[in-house]
């Protein structure tokens, strides 16, 4: 034995020695570098050349100088090109027949790849390259056991221990996006150790996008399986931008690590990711500033797993600014994604914090987004800065959210929202309080029992509005009072500061649309009582006084009544306070109208009917005015007419017509009218002066039965 070990040795020291001699010469000749370039091109379908090659004997390796291999098309650059390729080949294996690559090491290379929506366009054979078959084997026929087995005999095994990348480069050219995007892999070094009997170890290190990826770990090839772990450093998140959709941008840094185990088929994949600078836009909503993620995944096809998502130290901005959310201000989401019964996902546990508000429970993905949210009641301080749209009604109090199911397209509310001393100030009016609740019944917001105080007053609201999934919605409005100050509520309301004073007793049931023409399109009915009020500067006996002296004969009593001692009597009936107002209206298409409109004054009383146009307060009423004993005394007397007695009939002056507005009432006067009234007056006078002398003539009572003979035949007339 020791003889023959002793032969081998020698004929080892012999072969090496020849190979030392010989082989240099022959890896360098023009025939081998023909041969090479060539199986080269028919395995790739593109032309490889190279600079040199070389052999060393200690350790045994080849070293290829300058390799590149062509592009796709005459003008492209090359598909790979590098420094150069060194194999250190293992000597045992060979007397197995076995080629065994102890290190492959590239250094500087550069390789470039181009996909499009059929994968990556690889080098590949040239269409119908495929190998001859062997000699006395006809096409199509497979080999016989024998054939198969002297060509399994007559093969070299080739294996790789370690695979070894140095300051290389990688660019993807992706054109399955538009515009196209270019991932620029620089400074990549990498390491990989195989092993026929375990998974293979790799590290990897590059710089991306201004940043730089490590990566370190381990893959089972036969079991499928993978053990690594990533840390980002500052990765630029621009190069996303083209595989976002329309309406979606991103910029900023990412940074953090990623941890990927388990089948490749269905990894778990631990992220705890930041982005720095953020700059996220997201169709309607954007986040400006830092964002942090944290979540554990797996699954392939359907992911499951946790997450938790914190944009605190981030500005967000959503829908035209409608929500915007300062730095600082809290606002972080997690959950758990449970894979749902039809394909979508499903958010579990979700738990929901924005400013103050704390919400917890389950979203639905997909087509139609659906939530059911519970929430503990929070205080409103903050969220003008928030919504933006509250900022000038100065908002205070609490909200009691309660259960919440929430749906879109189409938008669905369903749930109660409770009012817990709500304070908020009307836009150039006064404070106003809420207690009581709004309540969603689909696609519908409803109030409940919900009681409206401003300036210490009190008004009872109800109502709905319907077709929230609509761009324009109709409401139907239910408003209640007992006894409160009218100014006060139309201050508030309508911004008639001062026009109308008095405990009011209110019933309305409203109904509109909430488009730009809300008053054009209401609808309804109201009664209202005020006991007693003001109507701030209108005095409609006075209006209809000063009408008389644009009349003809009417014009001496108008003088007359200008005289200071007749005036001060008249006077005192010309306030603005009144003992009733009081009417029920019909709202149609932005006007109310009545048939009962009264208003009682001290010495007489006016009944309307007609109508108010609600968007400007124009007056379209007509009616009759009745006089009173005391201002029917004066009027009398300032014409020289007879005092009427305590059984006569009130005196009636029909108006033609009262127009204006409500802060400015007009009063039109009939000429008819005008002389029926100063008539009256006048035959009065006259018929008292007959009436006497015919009582001395006839006897005591004679003068009134003739009077009203008289009146009858000329009814009334003069």
């Amino acid at each position: 034995m020791r003889k023959l070990a002793l032969v081998l040795l020698v004929l080892i020291v012999v072969a090496v020695g020849g190979l030392a001699l010989f082989l240099p010469g022959l890896v360098s000749s023009p025939a081998v570098r023909e041969r090479i370039e060539t199986a080269a091109e028919e395995a790739t379908g593109r032309a490889f050349r190279y600079e040199e090659l070389t052999f060393g004997l200690f350790p045994p390796r080849l070293v290829i100088t300058e390799p590149r291999l062509a592009g796709e098309r005459p003008d492209d650059p090359p598909f790979l090109e590098a420094g150069d390729v060194s194999l250190k080949i293992a000597l045992a294996p060979l007397l197995a027949r076995a080629l065994v690559l102890e290190n492959l090491v590239v250094n500087g290379a550069t390789v470039r790849l181009v996909r499009d929506a059929d994968g990556l366009r690889l080098p590949e054979p040239p269409a119908g390259a495929e190998s001859e078959p062997a000699s006395g084997e006809a096409a199509g026929e497979a080999p016989t056991p024998s054939q198969g087995a002297e060509a399994e005999e007559s093969g070299v095994a080739l294996a790789v221990e370690e695979f070894r990348l140095r300051d290389s480069r990688v660019i993807l050219v992706d054109h399955t996006v538009t515009p196209a995007a270019t991932w620029d892999v620089e400074d990549l070094s990498a390491n990989v150790r195989l092993s026929a009997v375990g998974p293979a170890r790799f590290d990897l290190d590059a710089r991306v996008h201004g940043g730089r990826v490590s990566i370190d770990g381990s893959a089972d090839l036969t079991a499928e399986t993978a053990d690594l772990d990533a840390t980002l450093e500052d990765i630029g998140l621009v190069a996303l931008a083209p595989y976002l959709d329309a309406g979606r941008t991103a910029a900023g840094t990412l940074s953090g690590t990623i941890a990927v185990t388990g089948p490749f088929a269905q990894p778990v994949i631990a992220a705890d990711l930041r982005v720095a600078d953020g700059a996220v836009q997201i169709e309607d909503v954007q986040l400006l500033g830092p964002l942090a993620l944290r979540a554990e995944l797996s699954g392939g096809d359907v992911v499951s797993g946790t997450f938790d998502v914190d944009a605190t130290g981030a500005a967000l901005d959503a829908y035209d600014g409608a929500f915007q959310k300062p730095a600082g201000r809290p606002a972080t989401v997690k959950g758990r994604l449970v894979p749902g019964s039809d394909g979508a996902m499903t958010v579990d546990d979700v738990e929901l914090k924005i400013h103050n508000l704390d919400a917890r429970g389950r979203i639905d993905t997909g087509k139609r987004v659906r939530a059911a949210l519970t929430a503990e009641p929070f205080d409103l301080a903050g969220w003008d800065a928030i919504l933006p749209a509250l900022a000038e009604y100065r908002l205070a109090g609490t909200l009691v959210p309660g259960k919440l199911e929430l749906a879109t397209e189409p938008l669905s509310v369903k749930g109660r929202i409770g009012l817990d001393g709500i304070r908020m100030q009307l836009p150039d009016g006064p404070e106003i309080a809420l207690e009581g609740a709004v309540e969603g019944t689909g696609d519908a917001l409803a109030l409940r029992n919900v009681v409206l105080t401003t300036g210490g007053e009190q008004v009872r609201l109800a109502g709905q509005v319907e077709g929230l999934s609509r761009d324009v919605q109709r409401y139907q409005l239910t408003l209640g009072a007992d006894g409160a100050e009218s100014n006060t509520l139309l201050s508030a309301f309508a911004g008639l500061n001062d026009q109308l004073h008095g405990p009011l007793k209110l019933e309305t049931d409203l109904r509109g649309r909430t488009d730009d023409a809300k008053l054009e399109h209401l609808n309804g009915r109201l009664a209202f009582a005020i006991t007693p009020g003001k109507l701030t500067g209108v005095s409609l006996l006075e209006q209809t006084v000063n009408r008389l002296g644009t009349f003809g004969e009417a014009a001496l009593m108008a003088a007359a009544l200008k005289k200071p001692d007749k005036a001060k009597k008249l006077e005192r009936f010309y306030g603005d306070e009144f003992e009733e107002l009081a009417g029920s209206f019909t709202v149609d298409e932005g006007w109310a109208r009545t048939n009962d409109l009264r208003l009682v004054y001290d010495g007489y009383r006016v009944d309307l009917k007609g109508g108010l146009r609600l968007f400007d307060q124009r007056l379209d009423f007509s009616g009759k005015l009745t006089l009173e004993r005391e201002v029917d005394e004066t009027l009398a007397d300032a014409s020289g007419g007879e005092v009427p007695t305590e059984t006569r009939e009130p005196r009636v002056i029909q108006l033609a017509s009262v127009t204006g507005t409500l802060d400015d009432p007009k009063v039109g006067l009939a000429p008819g009218t005008v002389e029926n009234l100063v008539g009256g007056y006048a035959r009065s006078k006259y018929r008292r002066k007959y009436q006497d002398k015919l009582d001395e003539k006839l006897g005591e009572g004679a003068g009134a039965e003739i009077g009203n003979l008289v009146d009858g035949l000329f009814g009334g007339k003069r």
